[in-house]
């Protein structure tokens, strides 16, 4: 790895969301090591409609009328980010926890109990990668 200081050039490569890293080896004594950081939400699952259902009806408990239009130009972004975005910068950060905490719990109970699908081709996608050796690792904005 880089931050452990071996010699290397760091190549980096977007496809998805995800990001692939790869590493070039300088020197016959250090193997190849490739990883890939993945996002989830978007990337990997097919969560948008569960996110899209919790933000509609905790913003409606709100009085907030949220498009799916709307929603769609926010959808990826941290909570806090996306309130302020509907509510203005100097929304209390006391709400963005309270309504932000309530989302996330309506939407854990969906995963919870209607399941989650991975996105076509990502169960392929990921075997290829393991069964190719390359390390893999989730990373979240949240």
């Amino acid at each position: 790895m880089i931050a452990a200081g071996l010699p290397g050039r760091l190549d980096c490569f977007k496809g998805c969301r995800g990001l692939l890293f790869g590493r070039t080896q300088l020197t016959p004594m250090f193997q190849e090591t490739r990883a890939v950081l993945w996002d989830m939400d978007g990337t990997l699952l097919d969560s948008a409609d569960y996110h899209w259902v919790s933000w509609r009806d905790v913003l409606a408990d709100e009085g907030f009328d949220l498009t799916r239009e709307r929603f769609a130009e926010s959808f990826g972004r941290r909570n806090d980010a996306t309130l302020r975005g509907y509510f203005g910068d100097q929304f209390p950060l006391s709400e963005v926890e309270r309504i932000g905490g309530i989302k996330e719990a309506r939407y854990r109970e969906m995963v919870r109990t209607q399941g989650v699908e991975l996105l076509p081709g990502v169960g392929q996608l990921l075997e290829r990668l393991k069964l190719d050796g390359w390390r893999q690792a989730l990373a979240s904005s949240g």
